[in-house]
């Protein structure tokens, strides 16, 4: 049995079928790159763990089939993205909790600063320019002026480490039942840093990203959930916190721009919350996330 075609926000198309009375998902790509090929790698090398007996694990990638275009993946149960927010009771709350508060302890131990590559940021800077629609040119400039800025200041940056690369709340998927969490769509990124998943979670959870299509009392509703989970208590309390922070504007401005090419021309929802998301940007509202 099959079932509708969808379609993601960043133009991913997927579909569920049913094989052996088990579910599964089928997941096309235009091409299937050596960058996603190394996304996979991240999430077929996950190593499963326990919290407070909440299991995180991968979704399952069962097949990889390079001249298809296609992955399958083990069907998973449960919320994910904005049904997170509009349908979680406080288990589910408690789960989000205690994961985002976990996860983002264990990213910055150890850590070590080393000195910043600026030409990997130019260089990524400019294939977004590259594939940002001429619609955005208003929004390139701002993003430009404020990145570029920052770049001359900074000296130091996050020694690489493993990240997941995309994680908002539209990849995972939370089972009640079974408590477990699955992390889905691991991304190589242009910079493995740990940081990456800081400015996605902080894209979700201060942002407000994948409730900007709510209506106003759902809005509201998602944004409460969000403003009470405190994942990032870890960041306040490193001694390279002053570092971190001025790092940390950075990137949270590259992953605001890494957004535009996506962005369809009709969105205006997704436009006006980058402007304003571009405006809260600042050493100010990252020391009070």
């Amino acid at each position: 049995m099959r079932y509708t075609l969808e379609n993601s926000f960043s133009g991913s198309k997927f579909h569920l079928f049913e094989k052996n009375n088990f579910l599964y998902i089928k997941k096309y790509f235009d091409k299937i790159s050596i960058r996603d090929l190394h996304s996979f790698s991240k999430q077929m090398h996950f190593n499963s763990y326990n919290i407070k007996k909440l299991k995180i694990e991968s979704a399952n990638i069962i097949k990889i089939n390079k001249k298809k275009n296609f992955i399958i993946l083990k069907h998973y149960e449960g919320l994910s993205g904005s049904e997170l927010l509009l349908q979680s009771d406080v288990q589910v709350f408690n789960f989000l909790n205690i994961f985002f508060c976990s996860y983002i302890k264990n990213l910055f131990n150890n850590l070590t600063l080393v000195k910043i590559n600026k030409n990997i940021y130019l260089k990524k800077i400019n294939q977004i320019q590259k594939n940002t629609h001429k619609d955005h040119n208003k929004l390139v400039k701002i993003f430009l002026k404020k990145i570029l800025k920052l770049l001359k200041k900074i000296k130091f940056n996050i020694k690489d480490n493993n990240c997941h690369g995309d994680l908002t709340l539209s990849n995972l998927i939370v089972n009640k039942k079974n408590k477990k969490i699955v992390l889905i769509d691991f991304l190589s990124t242009y910079k493995e840093t740990p940081l990456q998943d800081v400015c996605k979670i902080l894209q979700d959870l201060r942002l407000y990203w994948s409730s900007r299509y709510l209506n106003q009392n759902d809005h509201l509703r998602a944004k409460i959930i969000c403003d009470n989970i405190k994942p990032f208590g870890s960041i306040k309390k490193n001694k390279l916190r002053k570092e971190i922070y001025k790092i940390l504007e950075l990137e949270m401005l590259m992953t605001l721009f890494r957004i535009l090419p996506y962005i369809k021309k009709k969105d205006i929802v997704t436009v006006d919350w980058i402007k304003t998301s571009i405006r809260k940007i600042n050493k100010n509202f990252l020391i009070n996330i």
